[in-house]
């Protein structure tokens, strides 16, 4: 019997592998004193130079992006990524791997509840199901 493996399932379980253990070497950097922004520099930096040449590899077009639209690349790179991996290092540098954890994916909830009493929104069936 021939079993067929989809690459992409094998990506998301290779990814989900990496994600877990950042606890690891969060922990092991702290003990040689890294700081968090150090490890937020070093992952961000090889992230973009790895995917940079990826692109490069498969399709250069993808590099074409309307200038007016730059601030939002900065500003999604500076708020979703650092801002966000900086939280996390640091969560885990002074609480537990598992309260890290949680605190983690309760983010969602917490942005349902905040947007509804800083934004006015509405809760609807979509929002509560997700």
């Amino acid at each position: 019997m021939k079993i067929s493996v989809n690459k992409f399932s094998v990506y998301v379980i290779l990814a989900a592998c990496f994600w877990g253990t950042a606890g690891i070497f969060v922990r092991e950097a702290a003990s040689v004193e890294i700081k968090e922004m150090q490890l937020v520099f070093g992952r961000t930096f090889f992230t973009t130079l790895i995917m940079a040449l990826i692109i490069l590899i498969k399709d250069k077009g993808l590099f074409k992006i309307k200038f007016k639209d730059t601030y939002i690349f900065a500003l999604a790179g500076l708020f979703s990524i650092v801002l966000f991996n900086f939280s996390y290092y640091t969560t885990m540098r002074l609480s537990t791997l598992s309260v890290a954890a949680v605190l983690l994916y309760t983010a969602p909830f917490f942005v349902v509840i905040f947007s509804r009493f800083l934004f006015s929104e509405k809760f609807d069936f979509k929002k509560i199901v997700s």
